[in-house]
């Protein structure tokens, strides 16, 4: 028998052959060891898309190589033998990148860039196989990836140019409209109202700019690789072995008896085809015996199909996208269309590239078993113990079985679906409470009989038969299922009796932006949207972040983290984890130094100063907490060995939600937060005409940024560290590595290039997760120790947006005029403070939100509760705050019988006015947005429309939604100032150093622009430097919208100051290049560098001494579609107008805005963090926590930035700070959705459930408001 024990395969251009490898090994971990880091690690599960890669397959029957995405964090490496893999750098880099690269970074699709690579992949993959795509192929090609970023918008777009729609039109154009390109519409007003082109310039992107797209130039198969595959076609068995596992890859099934008898008995034999999924397994368990594991994925009879007339042969080994294939390719595949549907809408495409129907059905979990159930698929099975081939068909038994029949050493080894009697099939896929999701398969025969197969609502596939689907709810009930499983079963079956139809991609985009009119001979390039300061880098893998860092000698750590809420720690046992070959150690709060502290955050000068600690002491006060480390030599040892530590607990009662905590008088501080303006409210109600009163529960939001916490901590000489950290403040890292240790602070420099995406979730104390205990355990060691944690990990261990609820009484006079309002807000702040009193001070100072109350109290509670500590997200406060008066709003308008919008026109505070904080409202447009957004939706025309709609369709309704925002910058004397350094080198080029961290929000790209305009310099001599606190000490956190005016101030006082002196000599040399001006400055000694310290101007300039400076804001108008029969919803049109004065770049400003709307939006209809009642977390990773995807942009997008320069004299440019305004905006949707629901009766009963609808809008409440309207 022979047998090939080396692992040959390609990366790129590069032959690997590999003996004694790890089969388990993942390729992720495999490309990053070898320097590939463009494949990112953003959850390990197959569901963020950052690690996809391309796999190019040799077929030697048809001479050819088929290309496919995959997932390298769930490849075993194994599975890649005689594979040609492709990662982002292999074809480019930023010196020349692939069309794809460059359409994706030029084209501003790339923010934090950490899931840029994956997009790149993914797109690239689709073009090898189909040059010319369809619209709707190219979502469905992306939809395994996600970005918290850009709102996908300009990801979309991007890619679209290579749709075959635009095959022979310049390089393409993804905002057509009636089929015509961008470049070459006859008139503006093909896109634009009327006069709006006179002065706004259109479209971020000219894409007849870039480079043609030739499939005829893309990497072939390695001719090598193929010579190597033609001469192995008569080997036998490719087999790997270390000492815990063996791997058998028989090329025929004949081989597979001589494998068995070679084994030892009592040896633990697994069966797989592909192994993904058992390496999943085995990596999350704590299993570490040894294991022999036969794989059939190279098994030529368990790989073929065959189609035939009235049946199709699917070999066990063929992935569930090849069996999609099949399906498609059969002559019966009108009547099948249903089933390939369904098959499209599995989850990622990268996914089922790999997985196959075996794994999938065999799992009982997902759609397969279903379609199988449905189908009652054939099974052959063959028993290499005895030598009996035999036939199962799967039934209703079959799932309760099958394990005594598929044992031992007996496989799948193909299946036949019997399509003799088939006529007609249905399926349907749903997700009615975004964790519970269930599938329903219906095939209708011949002879009048039916089966139809459910998923999802027991353990096991439920078949019923000969029940016509309308009475399945009946028969379903006869079998026990409880009634609460059975709420999604209604839009289950309406979507099962809807036609699937192949929807065309219908996607319209417009950016309008103010033109620039730099003067001749001008350099500068503020108000130009010039593209991210990294985005070549992103999109070519070229971009470094912590994670991706070499170090010498550099040890990994993982958590041990508490599986109980609230409990006493009796003991912790680490013998079994430290016996694990590669474990160094174990560190836990004992080995924190003397001098040191265990809680950083209590040193008065800590942002902010709260009672985090690093270690549990004791007591686990939080499910996830970490209570010590494993430090190993790889992550993958020291995950494996943190899973051995054994924790003994005894355990105490959890506060796990806010009426927990209310009932136990559970809060951070005695008294609550007070703020009231006018008269007390209570006397005024009686005043009101209308008046409504009740309460609504926000859920909390997880950051979801795509890099996880992350940090490499390095000793170095004399006591010195060097720490390279994801933070967002880099001076408050600094200060709390120096007081773990008991050091100064001037014995640490903290390091950091970049974000993989931050949205406040690195800001405090909660990047210090990763740090703080890999800072101790390299302390412990005096070796480098990198802590990255698993998006388990990161989302278990650390909190997000505050979960809220409001109690709400509202009034209003006969016209709709506000005269009282009576709010009190509940946060949960989890077990420790962190900046918890500093966001319900957000919450309760903007709570009249765009709207001004003559009349208002607003009062606000901390919460303590026995979950992860909740911190600072994107909005700080004001996103809970605009929501629960939004609610009552729009209650309010409804009960007074005026349109939700027109009453909140008529009470938007103005200009002048007092907020609830007593600081007045300065440099305020709302009112003028609100008016420019109702031109650009065309607002009276679309209300028309969307009544019309309503009037003639019976199952979809639209509805409609403006809301606006208000944000006040900036935010306080001590966060307003920072610290630059400008160095002008004797070459002419320029280094900028700020504290400032760039995070995708675009910081540097607008420092640079501001430095070019002051310096009258091309921004290609500017760069900027990595943020080192050995060179900007002192810098606030980055974050609050702030970053721009802050430093962009600094450096503009920077530039001004070199530019007094180099000014004039440049005028006086005029004759000569700027680099001989340089030199002459240099030789004269005029100073070519300058450190500056900036303080945002305020009473200097005539501003007030506190509050804000300015205003920020903003309207959209929002249209949804529902169906009533299922409760789906989809955004068809945003169109948002944004004061973001005179934008500094309105590519970086627009991409915030977009992003910041689809972050609100999937918090108000998808995004929820759920907790059982023993306080552990459910939503414990992407898989179970729902993001927005490709699928969720809004069919026609348009952002226009108002013409509006900021005119408070501060201002660097007149420009406005925007990270976190937009996002408010996203609320909008859930009016919408309340709008088109509210279309189905003019009146309902206080009692009704539309009245009391909170979000997340799930696919089950909506059709539950839709139910009991209709009645």
């Amino acid at each position: 028998m022979s047998m090939r024990k080396t692992l040959i395969f390609f990366v790129n251009d590069q032959k690997f052959e590999l003996e004694n490898v790890d089969p388990d090994l993942t390729l992720v971990s495999f490309l990053r060891s070898k320097g590939l880091t463009g494949a990112k690690v953003g959850c390990l599960e197959g569901v963020c898309g950052s690690c996809t890669v391309v796999i190019g397959k040799w077929n030697h029957n048809h001479k050819n190589a088929k290309y496919i995405s995959a997932n390298a964090c769930l490849l075993p490496i194994f599975w890649l033998d005689l594979c040609f893999v492709i990662t982002v750098e292999g074809i480019g880099n930023p010196e020349k990148m692939h069309p794809v690269q460059e359409r994706l970074s030029r084209g501003h699709g790339s923010q934090c860039g950490y899931c840029s690579p994956g997009f790149v992949m993914a797109m690239y993959a689709l073009l090898r196989n189909n040059p010319y795509p369809e619209e709707n192929e190219i979502r469905q090609a992306l939809k395994g990836n996600l970005c918290r970023c850009t709102g996908y918008r300009p990801i979309i777009e991007a890619f679209n140019t290579f749709s075959s729609k635009n095959k022979s039109i310049c390089t393409g154009c993804p905002g057509q409209v009636n089929g015509q390109c961008c470049q070459i519409k006859s008139s503006p007003s093909d896109f634009v109202k009327d006069g709006l082109t006179d002065i706004y310039e259109q479209g971020l992107t000219k894409w007849k700019d870039f480079q043609k797209y030739d499939p005829t130039q893309e990497l072939v198969f390695p001719p090598e690789l193929i010579q190597t595959i033609e001469k192995l076609q008569n080997e036998e068995i490719f087999s790997l072995q270390t000492k815990h596992t063996t791997i058998y890859c028989p090329k025929t099934l004949k081989y597979v008896k001589n494998i068995l008898q070679k084994l030892s008995t009592g040896s633990k034999i697994y069966h797989v085809s592909s192994g993904q999924a058992l390496r999943f397994d085995l990596a999350k368990s704590k299993n570490t015996d040894p294991s022999v594991w036969i794989s059939y994925n190279k098994c030529e009879e368990m790989r073929r199909v065959e189609l035939k007339e009235e049946q199709i042969l699917i070999g066990a080994a063929l992935s569930l996208s090849e069996v999609r294939e099949a399906l498609a390719r059969s002559e019966q595949k009108e009547k099948l269309k249903n089933l390939i549907w369904l098959l499209d809408e599995y989850s990622s495409i990268h996914v089922g590239n790999v997985a196959t129907w075996t794994g999938s059905l065999l799992s009982a979990f997902g759609d397969f078993p279903a379609l199988a159930l449905a189908l009652n698929l054939k099974i052959y099975i063959q028993n290499f113990d005895t030598d009996e081939i035999s036939i199962l068909k799967v039934g209703n038994d079959f799932f309760d079985t099958y394990k005594t029949k598929i044992t031992g050493n007996t496989i799948i080894t193909h299946a036949v679906i019997d399509l003799k009697e088939v006529e007609v099939t249905r399926a349907a896929k749903f997700d009615p409470e975004l964790r519970s999701l269930i599938n329903l398969v219906e095939v209708e025969c011949t002879n009048g009989k039916n089966r139809i197969a459910l998923n999802g609502f027991e353990k096991f596939p439920i078949l019923v038969e000969n029940v016509k689907i309308d009475d399945l709810e009946k028969e379903l009930k006869k079998l026990g299922i409880p009634e609460e499983k059975l709420e999604g079963l209604p839009s289950l079956v309406n979507m099962a009796k809807q036609e699937k139809k192949k929807e065309e991609g219908h996607f319209e985009t417009l950016q309008l932006f103010q033109p620039i009119d730099n003067k001749d001979g001008h350099y500068g390039s503020v108000g130009r949207p010039l593209a991210h300061q990294y985005a070549d880098r992103h999109t070519t893998g070229d971009a470094r972040y912590v994670e991706d860092l070499k170090i010498p000698d550099l040890l990994h750590l993982a958590l041990v983290l508490s599986e109980e809420a609230h409990a006493e720690i009796v003991n912790v046992d680490t013998s079994e984890a430290l016996k694990l070959k590669g474990v160094v150690a174990y560190v836990d709060i004992n080995d924190i130094p003397t001098k040191g502290t265990n809680v950083p955050g209590t040193h008065p000068m800590s942002i902010p100063p709260e009672d985090t600690p690093i270690f549990a002491d004791k007591l686990v006060i939080s499910y996830g907490q970490t209570i010590g480390a494993i430090i190993a030599e790889t992550p993958e040892i020291a995950r494996k060995a943190a899973k051995l530590v054994k924790v003994e607990y005894k355990k105490l009662k959890p506060i796990v939600t806010i009426q927990d905590a209310v009932e136990a008088k559970s809060y951070f501080t005695v008294e609550p937060i007070v703020l009231k303006q006018g008269e007390d409210p209570d006397d005024k109600f009686k005043d009101c005409a209308h008046v409504v009163e009740g309460k609504v529960y926000l859920q909390g939001q997880q950051h979801a940024y795509m890099e996880p916490q992350s940090a490499i901590c390095v000793p170095e000489e004399s006591g010195e560290w060097t720490i390279h950290t994801a933070t967002q403040s880099g001076a408050n890292a600094q200060l709390h590595a120096a007081v773990i240790l008991g050091i100064g602070k001037h014995k640490i420099n903290v390091r950091v290039k970049r974000l993989g995406g931050g949205f406040g979730g690195k800001a405090g104390t909660q990047c210090g997760r990763a740090r703080n205990v890999a800072l101790i355990a390299a302390n412990k060691l005096k070796r480098p120790v990198s802590c990255v944690l698993t998006r388990y990990e990161d989302m278990v261990n650390t909190g997000g947006r505050h979960p809220a609820l409001g109690y709400y009484k509202l009034g209003c006079d006969t016209s709709g005029k506000l005269i009282a309002g009576k709010f009190e807000a509940y946060v949960n702040g989890g077990y420790s403070q962190d900046c918890t009193l500093w966001v319900l001070g957000a919450v309760v100072a903007t709570g009249d939100g765009t709207f001004h109350v003559p009349n208002i109290k607003y009062t606000g509670y901390a919460c303590k509760t026995n979950t992860a500590s909740n911190t600072a997200m994107r909005g700080f406060g004001q996103p809970q705050a605009i929501f629960i008066m939004e609610y009552a709003m729009d209650k309010l308008a409804r009960k007074a019988g005026i349109l939700p919008e027109k009453m909140r026109e008529l009470n938007h505070a103005v200009e002048g006015q007092t907020r609830i904080d007593g600081h007045t409202i300065l440099n305020d447009v709302l009112s003028k947005c609100w008016e420019e957004c109702k031109k650009l939706a065309d607002y009276k025309k679309l209300r028309v429309e969307i009544d019309e709609f309503n009037q003639n369709s019976t199952t979809r309704k639209r509805g409609l939604a403006m809301t606006a925002s208000r944000f006040g910058l900036l935010h306080g004397k001590t966060f307003e100032q920072a610290f630059v350094l400008v160095q002008i080198y004797l070459d002419g080029t320029v280094g900028i150093s700020i504290g400032g961290a760039e995070m995708g929000q675009g910081l540097n790209i607008k420092c640079l622009q501001v430095a070019s305009q002051a310096l009258n310099l091309p921004i290609d001599k500017i760069t900027m430097i990595e943020v080192a606190t050995d060179k900007t000490a002192n810098v606030p956190v980055t974050g609050g919208s702030q970053g721009a005016d802050i430093h962009g101030h600094a450096i503009k006082k920077a530039c001004d100051q070199l530019m007094s002196k180099i000014g004039p000599l440049r005028k006086e040399l005029q004759e000569k290049s700027w680099e001989d001006v340089v030199a002459e400055a240099y030789n004269r000694c005029i100073p070519l560098s300058a450190g500056v310290h900036g303080q945002f101007p305020r009473e200097e300039v005539g501003g007030p001494s506190d509050g804000a400076l300015y205003h920020t804001t903003g309207a959209v108008c929002t249209v949804v579609e529902i169906d009533i029969t299922t409760g789906e919803h989809w955004l068809k049109s945003v169109d948002i107008v944004m004061d973001t004065g005179n934008s500094l770049n309105p590519a970086i400003d627009i991409g915030q805005i977009e992003g910041g709307f689809m972050q609100m939006y999937g918090h108000m209809t998808m995004e929820q963090v759920l907790w059982d009642d023993q306080g552990r977390l459910m939503t414990d990773s992407f898989r179970n926590y729902r993001l927005p995807t490709v699928s969720h942009v809004p069919d026609n997008f348009r952002v226009m930035l108002l013409k509006n320069p900021n005119t408070y004299p501060g201002a660097v440019y007149s420009s406005k700070g925007i990270g976190e305004p937009p996002l408010l905006l996203g609320a909008s949707a859930f009016f919408a959705v309340k709008d088109a629901i509210s279309s189905l009766a003019k009146n309902w009963p206080e009692e009704a459930y539309i009245n009391n609808i909170e979000p997340p809008l799930t696919p089950y409440k909506v059709r539950k408001a839709c139910d009991e309207l209709k009645k």
